[in-house]
């Protein structure tokens, strides 16, 4: 049997009461189970849902605390069920666990700055061309000098007057230079990688950059023009399909039909209809041609400039033709860059999955080694040089060969990694297939994973003891979930066999 100990039944109309986060309010005691709630824990949950620093109505706390102390019995009663050692409840309240983490491992001013950075790009278009010199993620230090200095005369040359399109032509390795000329078209935010993109935002019209690194290898970029964002526009089209190798009688026909019904919109005819009845577009001609909104660089440029031209809802173009055949394009709606506050809940995803995201784990990964005082023996990791060969590029190589390695390799705050620790991360992470690199450079690579990896491990570990916020929060979603899922059982459940039995414990 459940009995509970009230310790304090005097409340002050202030809050100052329970200034003591460790205060006990409640002992909840049975056979198995002793709770202890302390009065920090139930102001936070008072004015968290009264949005109250005073109290004006003593007799209002008395009855919430009632509440509460019948919601926490609630709980220790599904805890006496075991209802929290069950898989289901362990794994979706780990779910929680991951989301409400996330915030807590990472900067706040670096990320804030990040969603106004982008914002801030989103406001303009930019039309830039590259020159690519490839150069894999691990390559050592010579060949990235390599492609570094090359790229470097190169832009020598170009600002000394050679044209940086029929440079792209031959020296880029990027294989459609050779069409465009190292040309990219106008492009926005989110749509390059992070640092190519913050290079072309900060370059003037005409700037050539410096050798800019990115996974693909080093690039020079040239800004050509900044405009203001064109935003996003939602139209409607019918389009006439032609093959490759159509005959010179396809294209003619294809072009008569497409000026036909050109002229058949103009007199009035119905746009939906005619898309519906002639447009090969299948996937949107049962809409009536509509396609979903898109803005700058999704489209190709003819179909794109076509489609932003169009000066007012309702107005159709005239036929125009791209490598996929012929278009008639009516606007529909159009809509520019939204505020900020707006658009930031959709920033912030774009950004968690954007290239941008490593920076912001990269700066709290380096505050945490300050934090914990992170110390590491460089000689101990280079001893793996020693057991380490080319077997680990095909998934092969054996543990066995570092069984003598197993001094400590790191250290922070009250943890120790060994080299023993970081060998079975090298056996249990290898692949088959991967790029050979030199291997000291592949043992400082993944290195660096192993150690990032234990350091943002070990914060997340320790969120609840480092952050009041976060463990309170996570005692209402594990308080939460045993009630619903200790009502679902004893009610819900039993309501569906049951209706007598329902009326009874309600």
């Amino acid at each position: 049997m459940k009995k509970y100990l009230l310790l304090s039944l005097v409340f002050f109309v202030n809050f100052s009461v329970f200034s003591q986060k460790k205060e006990k309010l409640i002992v909840i005691e049975s056979e198995d189970v002793k709770k202890e709630i302390s009065k920090y824990e139930f102001e936070r949950i008072y004015k968290k849902n009264n949005d109250k620093d005073k109290i004006e109505d003593v007799k209002s706390l008395e009855e919430y605390l009632e509440l509460f102390i019948n919601f926490k019995l609630k709980v220790t009663e599904a805890e006496e069920m075991g209802l929290d050692t069950l898989s289901k409840f362990k794994k979706e309240l780990a779910g929680y666990r991951r989301q409400l983490s996330k915030p807590y491992l990472s900067d706040k001013n670096l990320d804030e700055k990040l969603l106004k950075e982008a914002y801030e790009h989103m406001k303009y278009d930019v039309n830039a061309s590259h020159i690519l010199i490839k150069i894999d993620e691990m390559a050592d230090y010579k060949d990235t000098l390599k492609a570094y200095k090359k790229l470097m005369k190169i832009r020598k040359r170009i600002l000394k007057g050679e044209d940086f399109a029929k440079l792209a032509k031959i020296i880029s390795e990027d294989p459609s230079a050779k069409k465009s000329g190292g040309n990219l078209g106008y492009f926005t935010a989110f749509q390059m990688i992070y640092d190519f993109e913050k290079v072309a935002y900060n370059l003037s019209e005409n700037e050539v950059s410096y050798p800019v690194r990115t996974k693909f290898g080093y690039h020079l970029i040239k800004l050509h023009k900044k405009r203001k964002a064109r935003g996003k526009v939602k139209v409607a089209h019918i389009m006439l399909g032609l093959k490759s190798k159509a005959t010179k009688k396809e294209i003619d026909s294809t072009k008569a039909l497409v000026f036909d019904i050109y002229s058949r919109l103009k007199k009035g005819g119905d746009f939906s209809k005619l898309a519906e009845k002639y447009s090969t577009d299948k996937s949107s001609s049962k809409k009536g041609g509509e396609l979903q909104f898109f803005g700058v660089g999704r489209m190709v440029k003819e179909f794109e400039n076509a489609a932003f031209s169009l000066k007012k809802d309702g107005d159709i173009s005239e036929p125009i033709k791209t490598n996929f055949g012929w278009h008639i394009i009516k606007r529909i709606k159009k809509k520019d860059i939204e505020k900020y506050e707006v658009l930031k809940p959709e920033l912030k995803r774009k950004v968690s999955r954007d290239s941008r995201a490593t920076k912001s784990r990269k700066f709290i990964v380096e505050k945490l080694k300050k934090e914990y005082s992170f110390k590491f023996d460089e000689k101990k990791l280079k001893e793996f040089n020693k057991v380490l060969d080319t077997s680990i590029f095909n998934g092969n190589w054996k543990i066995d060969k570092a069984e003598k390695l197993n001094e400590n390799l790191f250290s922070f705050a009250d943890k120790n990694f060994s080299q023993k620790d970081f060998s079975k991360f090298l056996f249990e992470t290898q692949s088959k297939n991967l790029k050979k690199i030199p291997i000291p450079i592949f043992i400082d690579k993944k290195f660096k994973i192993f150690m990032n990896k234990k350091v943002i491990e070990y914060e997340e570990a320790n969120l609840e003891n480092k952050y009041d916020e976060f463990k309170y929060l996570m005692k209402e979603y594990h308080d939460g979930m045993l009630l619903f899922d200790l009502t679902d059982k004893k009610i819900w459940t039993k309501a569906s066999k049951d209706t007598v039995g329902l009326k009874k414990y309600v």
